[in-house]
């Protein structure tokens, strides 16, 4: 009997797993939730970024961290597209949830071009669900979830797709089965401003 009932708990755990693992909390045609970060790099107007204003562009939000070997072998391609759609309606956003202190002497070494933004303890990271990180988030120009992937499937053709109205067909990035262990490691990482 105990090991039927180890059994029971043992699918029940990975039904649990594997469904959260399909439904992260972005769902391609949901509306993105609240930008909620500080820029880093001061552009031309210091008033914060919202949907509103990025309303008829196609937003493209990287989410990575200074420790994450992935997304910086994903800078070069990242600043790439930048130039690529520097003159079509497309807007690059790369998310962190470092301070700056973490954030400024590492962009030195590594150039990032997008508009670098530090999440503001950690809202954005919870409510798009990035704890897997790298990950890139589409929003299309109707302002619609397009995709969530991992950086190596962003190409030319894809932003061209959504830049078109369509819906890409890639690799869906995978939800990471323990937010809040996710969370405090993350957090655990962060050095003291000062």
């Amino acid at each position: 009997m105990a090991k039927k009932t180890a059994l029971f708990i043992l699918l029940i755990f990975v039904v649990t797993v594997s469904l959260y693992g399909q439904n992260l909390p972005l769902r391609v045609g949901d509306k993105p939730p609240k930008l909620d970060f500080k820029r880093l790099k001061k552009g031309s107007t210091d008033e914060p970024l919202t949907w509103e204003r990025l309303k008829n562009q196609v937003v493209i939000i990287d989410f990575w961290a200074t420790w994450c070997p992935p997304c910086i072998k994903s800078f070069p391609h990242l600043n790439q597209l930048f130039r690529e759609f520097e003159d079509k309606p497309v807007t690059f956003l790369s998310i962190t949830y470092e301070p700056p202190n973490m954030v400024q002497p590492f962009l030195k070494k590594y150039k990032l071009d997008t508009c670098i933004g530090i999440d503001n303890d950690f809202t954005m990271f919870k409510s798009y669900g990035a704890w897997g990180i790298p990950m890139i988030v589409i929003v299309n120009q109707k302002g619609r979830i397009a995709s969530v992937i991992h950086p190596n499937y962003l190409t030319n053709e894809l932003i061209h797709e959504v830049l078109a109205g369509k819906i890409p067909k890639v690799e869906r990035a995978q939800a990471w089965p323990d937010p809040e262990g996710a969370e405090e490691y993350l957090r655990s990482l962060v050095k003291p401003q000062g």
